[in-house]
């Protein structure tokens, strides 16, 4: 009996020689569902920026990632408290904890980062609790990709956008592309039988054969995605978790593979493996053989786990593809179909409007204020993000040719000039944001 608990892990950070004190402002970083650490090594706007505002960071975990595990009872399911609404409501009394008990902060500005999954609640905390979050910089956080919206999200706006990372608006060639969609069907057909799936599991170097086309199609094609996701102008580990680095612009190099092999299909397959091996073994651990059961690494495998739960209980943005406008096939958005399938995978039953309904999509211009929506050109969840300002006081950018939230990475010599442009806009809006909620704060007392 009684209220049940966790430990929820944070890191309280002091950039260069910030001497902090109580009024002064608070950065504040809201976990993805990945290990902390990721954010406080990778997240260099916040420590970059800090001392120029005289700020302290803070990044809070969220709850079941990294060391902030929870304990269910027995008969739960060991995942049953993971949940967004859960999430934000761990935020929002973290962030209450810092107005109070923790750090006695009740007049400091504190401004809130999240990328991604960590950018969409950053936006719906600062949307919930105001009076809590005093603003919000939301990085390549698709908070416009589910049901219920107007207008509708295009069911295949991921698809799509991978597809233009893989053809000459990504720096490829359309060949890319092209092979790649005559791919996918190849591989089905001759997964179809044990010999060839024999076949399959020579060419792409798999430890045992292939349950079928779709397995391994369905393997490759998550490798495509992270490398569109990770587009950035010099090498990086943040996509793998830290683990192994991918090349500069990963898919356009897989797709240098691909293009140059001959046109004979067996050969392409090839060049398909060696492009996904960019993802696959980044580290170089992946062994003699690749798994298609693992995403990635270890972490990224248990994490990719625990995202489809989160996906199933709250998340549950639209997926489809049409094989005309994308490089895939026709497999329309089926949310019945998809219900069914975190029924199966987690006896979870999702309700498909629940996010437009509690957070309102594009009628938070009506209410909400201060919130900084910045997506990357090459990033395909841009095409589920906000990418033109929806108010004075939720501005929008939109950074070419560059993967996902690379704005609130270190600076780094192979910047472009655009993303070094966004990022001081974003300072600006920062400033703008820390005066404007010190002012309001001052017209309380605070003892």
């Amino acid at each position: 009996g009684g209220r049940r608990t966790f430990s929820q892990r944070y890191f309280v950070c002091h950039a260069g020689n910030v001497l902090w004190k109580k009024g002064d402002p608070i950065f504040f970083y809201l976990g993805n569902e990945a290990n902390v650490e990721l954010y406080v090594n990778a997240t260099g706007l916040m420590w970059e920026s800090a001392p120029q505002f005289g700020a302290l960071l803070v990044f809070a975990e969220h709850r079941y990632f990294g060391k902030s595990l929870v304990q269910t009872a027995a008969g739960e399911h060991p995942l049953a408290f993971l949940s967004t609404d859960q999430a934000i409501a761990d935020f929002t009394s973290f962030v209450a904890a810092l107005r109070g008990e923790l750090l006695g902060a009740a007049a400091s500005p504190i401004i809130g980062f999240g990328g991604s999954y960590g950018g969409m609640l950053c936006a719906w905390v600062r949307i919930t609790a105001p009076w809590q979050l005093d603003a919000c910089i939301s990085a390549s956080a698709p908070i416009l990709s589910f049901m219920g919206l107007d207008p509708p999200v295009v069911p295949n706006f991921f698809a799509k956008g991978v597809t233009s990372d893989a053809s000459v608006v990504g720096g490829a060639a359309d060949l890319c592309h092209e092979r790649l969609h005559a791919v996918w069907r190849a591989i089905d057909l001759q997964g179809a039988t044990a010999e060839g799936a024999e076949r399959l599991q020579k060419v792409f170097g798999l430890c045992s054969p292939p349950a079928g086309g779709s397995e391994l199609v369905n393997w490759l094609v998550s490798a495509f995605d992270y490398m569109a996701m990770g587009s950035y102008p010099y090498p990086s580990s943040y996509i793998l978790n830290g683990d192994g680095f991918m090349p500069p612009y990963p898919l356009r190099e897989a797709c240098g593979f691909i293009q140059a092999a001959p046109p004979d299909m067996q050969a392409i397959f090839a060049a398909v493996r060696q492009g996904a091996a960019i993802f696959y073994n980044a580290s170089g651990a992946a062994g003699a053989c690749f798994n298609t059961s693992a995403v990635g690494n270890n972490e990224t495998t248990e994490d990719s786990h625990k995202w489809g739960y989160i996906y199933c209980s709250e998340i549950f943005q639209v997926f489809g593809r049409d094989g005309v406008t994308d490089m895939y096939w026709n497999a329309p958005w089926n949310a019945t179909a998809s219900q069914e399938s975190c029924w199966q995978s987690y006896g979870i039953w999702p309700d498909p409007e629940w996010v437009a309904l509690r957070f309102g999509g594009r009628g938070i211009q009506r209410t909400a204020s201060r919130i900084l929506f910045s997506n990357g050109g090459y990033d395909p969840w841009t095409g589920g993000g906000v990418v033109e300002s929806l108010s004075p006081e939720l501005p929008a950018v939109v950074i070419p040719e560059v993967g996902h939230h690379i704005d609130l990475f270190w600076s780094h010599p192979a910047d472009t000039k655009a993303v070094r442009d966004a990022r001081e806009l974003e300072k600006a809006w920062i400033r703008k944001w820390i005066a404007a909620a010190r002012s309001e704060r001052q017209q309380i007392a605070f003892v």
